[in-house]
């Protein structure tokens, strides 16, 4: 995967960093997204067991989670189609299970936003726009790039 032509579209992948909010939200009934988030208080009180990073960092390594850390590029030329499967999977077991699932980019705007539409739409078999704009509803930075919806 080349990300060099992403150059262009840096107005993209550094929109988070303005906007985005690293507090959490609860879309669902134990299903949280946001941006990184090392404060392992957050993980006991919301009884999250599963987490989902898409980003360089992820929670504290000792805390004793099922994690799934899936860095991709928050830029419209990324690719994610192989990643969606997986990710919603890994989603849908922790929810089946019991837990929180937590799952978070750097800001929780753009690729968070993407997979959480993306578990939206395979578990409750939305349109993207009814999924996105439910999302919306929850969190009002939600914002997925054009290169993490693509896919979607």
């Amino acid at each position: 995967m080349s990300d060099g032509g992403c150059l262009k579209d840096l107005q993209w992948c550094w929109y988070g960093l303005f906007v985005g909010s690293p507090t959490a939200t609860e879309v669902l009934p134990r299903l949280f997204m946001g941006g990184l988030n090392r404060d392992e208080k957050f993980y006991a009180r919301h009884s999250i067991t599963h987490v989902v990073t898409l980003c360089g960092y992820g929670p504290p390594k000792y805390l004793s989670l099922q994690k799934m850390h899936m860095p991709m590029s928050d830029c419209p030329c990324s690719d994610v189609v192989t990643r969606i499967r997986p990710i919603v999977q890994f989603i849908h077991k922790g929810r089946l299970q019991g837990g929180g699932v937590y799952v978070h980019c750097l800001r929780g705007v753009s690729r968070s936003s993407a997979m959480i539409i993306a578990y939206l739409m395979a578990v409750f078999d939305l349109e993207y726009d009814e999924a996105f704009r439910f999302l919306k509803s929850k969190r009002w930075c939600a914002f997925p790039n054009p290169g993490t919806t693509r896919p979607v």
